[in-house]
C-alpha cells in the first residue's frame, strides 16, 4: 500500500484500509503521533491534506455538494467539538465553586442538579438553540434556587456576517482567527480550509460558499 522506492513515497488509494461507514475515510494515518510531535495544527492540516488532496475525498463540484459537506463539518464536527469544550469548562467552574469557601453541602446539591441539566444538554440534538440555552442556564434561575453559574452573553451578530467570518477562517487558517469562532482544540477549521483549497476553481464561488455556510 506504501511504495518508498522512488524519490518520494506513493500511497495506494485503492488498497488503503478505510472505515466501514458510508464515508469510507482512511484509517491509520498516525494523526496522534503527528499531534504529539508537531502539535494539533500540523496534525489536522496533514490529515485534511491527505484526505482531500491525495485520496480525492468530498468531490465538491457544485454548490449542492458543498452544502452537504458543510452540513457534515459544521454539525458533525463543530457542534460536537464546541459542546465538549463548553461542557468541560462548565464542569471546571462547578468544581472551582466547591473550593471557594461556600457551604459545601449546599453547593454539592446545586452542582448535582446542574450537572444533570448539563448532561441532558450535551445529548440534545440542537444544543445551541435558544430553547436548549434557556434550559441549561435559565431552568434553575428562580428566587429559591439560584444558578451556580452565570449565563454567558448572547451575540446579536447577523447570520450572514458570521458566515463570512467562518469563510475567512477556512481561507486563512490563522490561529488567532480560528480561536474567534472555534474551541481551542478544534480541527474543523483546517478541514474546511483544505476542502476549499481542493475545490476546483469556478465550481463553487466565494458567495456560494458563504451562502452554504449561512444555511447550515
Amino acid at each position: 500500500m506504501l511504495d518508498f522506492r522512488g524519490s518520494s513515497g506513493k500511497l495506494d488509494v485503492v488498497r488503503w484500509p478505510r472505515t466501514k461507514d458510508e464515508e469510507r475515510k482512511p484509517i491509520s494515518l498516525h494523526i496522534a503521533s503527528l499531534e504529539y510531535h508537531h502539535g494539533r495544527v500540523v496534525a489536522a492540516n496533514c490529515h485534511s491534506r491527505v484526505w482531500f488532496g491525495q485520496l480525492g475525498a468530498e468531490d465538491i463540484g457544485h454548490v449542492g455538494s458543498a452544502n452537504m459537506f458543510l452540513s457534515k463539518i459544521l454539525r458533525g464536527c463543530w457542534v460536537s467539538q464546541m459542546v465538549a469544550f463548553m461542557a468541560h469548562q462548565l464542569r471546571i467552574q462547578l468544581n472551582q465553586g466547591a473550593r471557594s469557601g461556600r457551604d459545601s453541602a449546599e453547593h454539592l446539591r446545586r452542582s448535582q442538579r446542574f450537572g444533570a441539566v448539563l448532561d441532558a444538554w450535551e445529548q440534545s440534538e440542537e444544543p445551541f438553540s435558544s430553547v436548549q440555552f434557556d434550559k441549561l442556564f435559565l431552568g434553575m434561575a428562580d428566587a429559591s434556587e439560584p444558578m451556580p453559574l452565570p449565563a454567558p452573553s448572547r451575540s446579536n451578530k447577523a447570520r450572514s456576517r458570521f458566515a463570512i467570518e467562518i469563510y475567512d477562517v477556512g481561507l486563512k487558517g490563522d490561529e488567532t482567527v480560528v480561536q474567534a469562532v472555534a474551541s481551542k482544540n478544534a480541527t474543523w477549521p483546517f478541514m474546511l480550509g483544505e476542502a476549499m483549497r481542493h475545490t476546483r476553481e469556478g465550481s463553487v464561488t466565494d458567495r456560494e460558499w458563504i451562502g452554504a455556510i449561512a444555511r447550515n
